[in-house]
């Protein structure tokens, strides 16, 4: 009586089990073993920097704009951040005043040092004029945050319009 092709492969794999149960224990935690340790292998290969794949896309850096961003968010906090923030605003206001009363740039600059522009206060207590790091550090979130924007709208203005109107 012939059971077909189905017995055929239950005796084969009943074999290779018998075969398998007699190899000693250490040989399968060594197989374990060696096909975890490939795995890894390949795993941290296909890491690699140099074997990306080519369609792999790296994210665009983060535009000024967004850096700016960052950064008024995180000055609302922290010294340092306020510092980097009135250091950037004091480039840009400087740049604009060079280039609407005609000064060099040093000029614009030394003219914002020294307070002797702009006169709104809120502007020169976030610019690098007369305001020390230490009193920029001490005001509150909120009025930190009004004088950001205060100090905006200013140099908005004076960019559009060439003066300040309120001063």
């Amino acid at each position: 009586m012939s059971l077909g092709p189905g017995r055929w492969l239950l005796d084969g794999i009943l074999r290779a089990a018998r075969y398998a149960n007699s190899l000693p224990q250490g040989f399968w935690w060594g197989l374990v073993s060696a096909i975890g340790a490939l795995s890894m292998l390949f795993s941290l290969l296909r890491l690699h920097p140099g074997k990306r794949p080519r369609d792999a896309v790296e994210p665009d850096a983060p535009s000024e704009l967004d850096q700016m961003a960052l950064l008024v968010d995180v000055a609302r906090h922290g010294s340092a951040a306020r510092q980097s923030l009135g250091h950037r605003l004091t480039e840009v206001a400087a740049a604009l005043h060079a280039r609407r009363a005609g000064l060099s740039p040093e000029a614009a600059l030394l003219e914002i040092r020294e307070g002797h522009w702009p006169l709104d206060e809120a502007a020169k207590s976030i610019l690098d004029a007369t305001c020390d790091a230490g009193r920029r550090h001490r005001m509150r979130e909120r009025a930190y945050t009004q004088a950001v924007l205060r100090t905006l709208e200013m140099l908005e203005q004076y960019d559009e319009r060439g003066s300040i109107a309120d001063h």
